[in-house]
């Protein structure tokens, strides 16, 4: 299911009226209250992911938060809500229901829960186009459109990687000698491409992460880099570290040469809504 729903229609439309329950994974788009208010972020939307917590240093275990995916800060945890958000019965997840009725206390003082759109985590099932080398010499008036396409990561043009940038990753069959009997191909990830969303992962010394923001693990963090993955100087993830050390990683199996990587990218726009009347 990757319709957009309110937050009212979600659970009759993914679960039935029996379940309350955000998974982590799931995408809100946000849009902001006009005038802009400076304390919220500028960008007209903002796009939001569920993520479990733990790697955030959240207790307890199974919490959800809201990490932002898109615009200046994208890459950043928003909020980690507290346990009276879980669902009745569960020990992990956001309840859609108390998410509903905290949304100005834990959220948006200023927004409204009835504005909010939602839908579930995306399976990608090919990989995009890659923008021209020539994009540096793209006169000013393109520049911005320009930005918003795939490069590749050995080609990307720049030092380091900053936070909120999206690495979109083929899947490959491992090789025989290296394949688990036990779980199979989920070495890796049941889906054809995945998406992983640079972090800031606070509570490890500013170092970086990838946290899975596609398919089946949507939500979950793969990994925190090591202290020799930041770039001096630059606060960031070292290109050319990332690049070296993608085998050792990120994925035994997997080339760097097949990564694909584009800058955080601004919604301008709410997306349309899915009616509850489905045909």
């Amino acid at each position: 299911m990757n319709k957009w729903f309110t937050l009212a229609e979600y659970d009759h439309a993914a679960y039935g009226d029996a379940v309350d329950i955000i998974r982590r994974g799931c995408v809100l788009r946000v849009p902001s209250v006009s005038p802009p208010d400076p304390a919220w972020y500028p960008d007209p939307v903002m796009g939001f992911i569920v993520v479990q917590a733990m790697p955030f240093g959240a207790e307890p275990y199974g919490v959800s938060g809201l990490l932002v995916a898109s615009g200046h800060q994208a890459g950043l945890m928003h909020v980690i809500f507290p346990k009276e958000s879980l669902p009745k019965g569960y020990v992990y997840g956001l309840s859609t229901a108390w998410l509903i009725a905290n949304w100005k206390k834990w959220v948006y003082p200023w927004g409204s829960a009835e504005s909010v759109l939602i839908r579930e985590p995306r399976s990608i099932l090919r990989m995009p186009a890659v923008k021209s080398p020539r994009w540096k010499t793209s006169s000013q008036q393109n520049r911005s459109r320009t930005r918003s396409n795939w490069r590749t990561l050995t080609t990307y043009g720049s030092d380091v990687i900053r936070r909120g940038c999206i690495l979109r990753v083929p899947s490959v069959p491992p090789p025989e000698q290296e394949w688990d009997d036990a779980v199979g191909c989920l070495t890796w990830y049941p889906d054809p491409v995945v998406d992983f969303i640079v972090v800031d992962a606070e509570s490890f010394e500013g170092r970086s992460g990838l946290l899975v923001a596609s398919g089946h693990k949507s939500g979950l963090v793969l990994v925190v880099f090591p202290k020799e993955s930041v770039l001096q100087g630059a606060g960031g993830l070292s290109t050319a570290w990332l690049i070296a050390n993608w085998k050792k990683w990120v994925y035994p199996w997997g080339s760097a040469e097949s990564v694909l990587v584009r800058e955080p990218e601004t919604i301008l726009r709410m997306p349309v809504t899915r009616s509850q009347r489905r045909s």
